[in-house]
């Protein structure tokens, strides 16, 4: 054979090679062709079938287990299976509405409530007779010069309450409570540590808290505030829309509103970890033991923490709702009894001043817990001094309370 010969037949294989390639090719384009056809069917049959006749999909869970299903299944009283549904959605929701915590449900209605107005409610009728006999009262402190703001709200129920309760008035001590409580929630003080005591440093924090709750000491409060600052409050004031200027300030103008909304947050640490706290309440069982509950053997920094609230100098609220005015032991012994006859115990901070800076003020905020619930009271006053005007009035709120805001 010649070199042109031997040339020749290797173009003619090379060619041969080619053609089979190129058919080749041609075969794997139509497969993949064919594939990408077959999937785009499957997927129209899945859009028709799926989408644009969705009663398909009511039955698939019959179909899946071999049995047809109708169009449009019937329930058995001839309710459509897509109304059944949304039955069943909105009493999904009422159950999710029902089992907001204290604190959501508090701040909720604390924030549906007028605070231009002169009296709001949110979640109940008040009746006439109750508005009158409010009115009385406030005009009782009118006639000796003076005003008065209030904030009540259920935590349970979220029944609320304000009378004039967007308006600011000096916060004197009444902010003490809230500041330290906030600390102790925040971790900026360790409580549990505090009420140990093991160490010179934990005694003195709980030294110091003690004498800032019990007896309203300025000196102990101002060594907590140069000490922690007021960041722990102000995170406190940011979750629960508190409207007043915290940031900075160790005392405060402050509407009843917002310091019933500081002793919501403050509820949340005492007690809402307990998922039955309002009902032991209104069982009229023993707030101690709520409390204490968390507490393994030694008592907790919760615990110890709600004892020293339990009777603070000059609170109003006790003095109305428990009795006892003087934050002595004595006082303190027969608090007990009392509040085991009547089911309620107390958490308060009064403030108060008389003229000095020219500021006047006598105010009590905190939490009852009473044998008809758990309530937030914030009642704040310019009337230093006159005590007796602020127990006739927080009575009648609780009696409001129990008739009508109570579960």
């Amino acid at each position: 054979m010649s070199i042109h010969d031997h040339h020749q037949r290797i173009r003619e294989t090379v060619r041969t090679v080619s053609d089979a390639a190129a058919q080749l090719a041609r075969r794997r384009v139509t497969a993949v062709t064919a594939l990408v056809l077959a999937l785009a069917c499957v997927a129209a049959a899945t859009l028709t079938y799926g989408v644009v006749w969705p009663s398909f999909d009511d039955g698939a869970s019959s179909a899946a287990a071999g049995a047809a299903e109708a169009p449009a299944a019937s329930s058995a009283d001839g309710s459509s299976t897509a109304t059944a549904a949304a039955q069943s959605d909105d009493e999904s929701a009422v159950a999710d509405a029902s089992a907001a915590s204290p604190v959501d449900t508090s701040l909720a209605a604390l924030d549906d409530l007028g605070g231009a107005a002169a009296v709001s409610t949110v979640g109940f009728d008040l009746p006439d007779e109750s508005l009158a006999a409010l009115q009385a009262e406030l005009d009782t402190f009118a006639s000796y010069g003076y005003g008065a703001s209030v904030a009540l709200v259920d935590v349970t129920t979220g029944a609320a309450i304000s009378i004039d309760g967007g308006t600011a008035r000096y916060s004197a001590s009444a902010i003490k409570g809230p500041f330290v409580l906030s600390l102790a929630a925040s971790g900026t003080i360790d409580a549990d540590a505090a009420v140990a005591a093991a160490t010179y440093e934990d005694d003195y924090v709980r030294q110091l808290v003690e004498a800032t709750v019990t007896v309203s000491d300025n000196d102990a409060y101002a060594t907590l505030f140069e000490t922690y600052w007021s960041d722990a409050i102000e995170q406190w004031a940011a979750e629960s829309s508190v409207t007043a200027p915290i940031a900075g300030a160790e005392y405060l103008d402050i509407s009843a509103i917002d310091m019933a909304r500081l002793w919501t947050m403050g509820y949340g640490y005492l007690f809402a970890d307990d998922a039955d706290a309002a009902d032991e309440s209104a069982d009229g069982s023993s707030d101690a033991a709520v409390v204490a509950s968390a507490s393994d053997g030694a008592e907790s920094g919760r615990a110890w923490l709600a004892d020293a609230f339990s009777n603070t100098l000059n609170s109003s609220i006790h003095m109305a709702l428990v009795g006892g005015d003087d934050g002595s032991d004595a006082s303190a012994a027969a608090d007990g009894a009392a509040a085991a006859t009547s089911g309620t115990t107390v958490y308060t901070k009064a403030g108060w001043i008389n003229g000095e800076g020219g500021l006047y003020a006598l105010n009590d905020a905190g939490i009852v817990r009473s044998a008809s619930g758990d309530y937030i009271l914030a009642v704040m006053t310019d009337a230093c001094g006159e005590y007796g005007l602020l127990t006739d009035l927080i009575t009648l709120l609780d009696s409001i309370h129990a008739e009508s805001m109570a579960a």
